[in-house]
């Protein structure tokens, strides 16, 4: 199926592309200050987060034969 333009798309300023980045950063690190104090939380949240909370290294480690 071709790619058809969506009408309702809309372009954003970068002054408003800017604001949502800001905010998007922020949020990244209220959740990450929740989940580094509550380990258990990041575990309930799923894989993803609960690596994202990890040492590099540990986390190096659980997926060293990803690629292999």
């Amino acid at each position: 199926m071709p790619n058809i333009p969506n009408p309702q798309t809309k372009t954003i300023n970068a002054q408003d592309a800017n604001a949502r980045w800001e905010q998007s950063l922020e949020l990244t690190t209220a959740f990450a200050q929740i989940w580094l104090a509550n380990p258990q939380l990041a575990k309930q949240a799923g894989r993803r987060v609960e690596e994202f909370v990890m040492p590099l290294v540990e986390v190096q480690k659980r997926h060293i034969n990803d690629l292999a």
